[in-house]
């Protein structure tokens, strides 16, 4: 008689995620973009740096500590700020693992009271829920310009 694989539940429940906001934010900080930009930066890095940190006697912890990190500050503050933004617009994923209503998120809870909500009210929430992603954008508009330029070619 053969065997046959049957997915009964969700992976997240194996872990006691739902209703946890790190089952939001563990799935954002693998988003295969934010993992390109990285890795596009830091290859961008020149090996000069890294070899005359052995030179000098740093180990690869002390390397990257001093040396890598602090060049990496607008790339990780991009990556961030993306992943802040994609998991604050996000509405599918927070449906699925916020079965609860009393924390699920603010564009859940729009559409769960859309169908007895006048309009105005609505769109006045959805409003508000825009604001947070346009307040962070302005106060880390230098960060997000100098981190997506960061790995380019200069010519």
């Amino acid at each position: 008689m053969p065997t046959y694989l049957v997915v009964t539940d969700v992976p997240l429940l194996h872990l006691n995620l739902v209703n946890t906001p790190a089952a939001i934010w563990l799935p954002a900080a693998a988003n295969a973009f934010n993992i390109y930009l990285l890795k596009r930066f830091f290859d961008q890095i020149p090996d000069e740096l890294i070899d005359a940190a052995k030179i000098d006697g740093a180990g690869p912890v002390t390397t990257l500590v001093r040396i890598v990190l602090p060049l990496a500050r607008p790339i990780l503050a991009v990556v961030s700020i993306f992943s802040v933004v994609a998991a604050w617009k996000d509405f599918i994923w927070p449906l699925l693992v916020f079965p609860d209503p009393n924390s699920q998120t603010l564009s859940v809870a729009l559409q769960r009271v859309a169908s007895d909500t006048p309009i105005n009210l609505l769109l006045a929430g959805l409003v508000l829920t825009c604001v947070p992603t346009i307040a962070l954008f302005l106060v880390f508009q230098r960060h997000i310009l100098a981190g997506l330029t960061a790995g380019s070619i200069k010519g």
